[in-house]
C-alpha cells in the first residue's frame, strides 16, 4: 500500500534527523504515473541527479519579494559525449506531470547549460504547493535529447522548507493588501 504524501514527508523529515548521524538518507519519492524515484538527502541538502553524461546543478523556484514574482532556474553540466540538442523539464511530484520548460535552442557555455523561465506570480493555479504549510519535496524530471539522438532522463529533488513558503505567502498577502481596491461600476 503506497504511503500518503504527508506520511512520506514526515518520514523524510525523520530521515533528515537520522541523516545527521549517518551523513545521508535515501527515500523513494512517489512521482506521476505511480512510479517512485530514489532521492538521496544529506546534511547539506539533496544530492544532484547525475549519470555518466550529465549532472543536474539546479532545479529551483526562486521568488523575488521586491517584485512579488519568481522564476524557475534550471541548470546542468555536460560531462561528456557532446552537446544536447533539446531539454524538457517537468514537475512530476503530483499525480499529473506539469511541463515547466522546454526548448530546442540549447546553448552550452564551458560545459554548462542554464536557463530561467519567464517570471510569474505564484498562485493557487500555477504553484499550489507554495500554499501548503508543511515542507515540500518537489521532483523535477529533465529529459535531455543529445545530438546523436539518445534520450537521457534525470530526476532532481528540491526541498522547500515550510518557513520559506510562509515568507512567500506573507509577501504576497502584503502585496494584495497594498493594492488599491477594484473600481466598482
Amino acid at each position: 500500500m503506497p504511503y500518503p504524501r504527508s506520511r512520506l514527508l514526515a518520514l523524510a523529515g525523520l530521515g533528515l534527523l537520522a541523516g545527521c548521524a549517518t551523513g545521508s538518507y535515501s527515500i523513494n519519492m512517489p512521482i506521476s504515473g505511480g512510479q517512485t524515484v530514489p532521492l538521496e538527502l544529506t546534511t547539506t541538502g539533496m544530492l544532484h541527479g547525475e549519470n555518466d553524461d550529465f549532472r543536474i546543478d539546479a532545479a529551483v523556484y526562486q521568488f523575488d519579494p521586491k517584485v512579488k514574482n519568481g522564476t524557475y532556474l534550471f541548470a546542468f553540466l555536460v560531462k561528456k559525449r557532446g552537446a544536447p540538442r533539446s531539454v524538457k523539464v517537468d514537475d512530476v511530484t503530483d499525480e499529473e506531470p506539469k511541463n515547466l520548460y522546454q526548448t530546442d535552442q540549447i546553448k552550452v557555455q564551458d560545459g554548462h547549460w542554464k536557463q530561467r523561465t519567464e517570471s510569474f506570480v505564484p498562485d493557487q493555479q500555477n504553484l499550489k504547493w507554495i500554499f501548503e504549510i508543511e515542507n515540500s519535496i518537489r521532483v523535477y524530471r529533465f529529459t535531455i535529447v543529445t545530438a546523436d539522438g539518445r534520450t537521457e532522463v534525470l530526476y532532481e529533488g528540491c526541498n522547500y522548507m515550510g518557513f520559506v513558503k510562509e515568507l512567500i505567502r506573507k509577501s504576497l498577502a502584503e502585496n494584495a493588501a497594498a493594492a488599491p481596491p477594484a473600481a466598482t461600476p
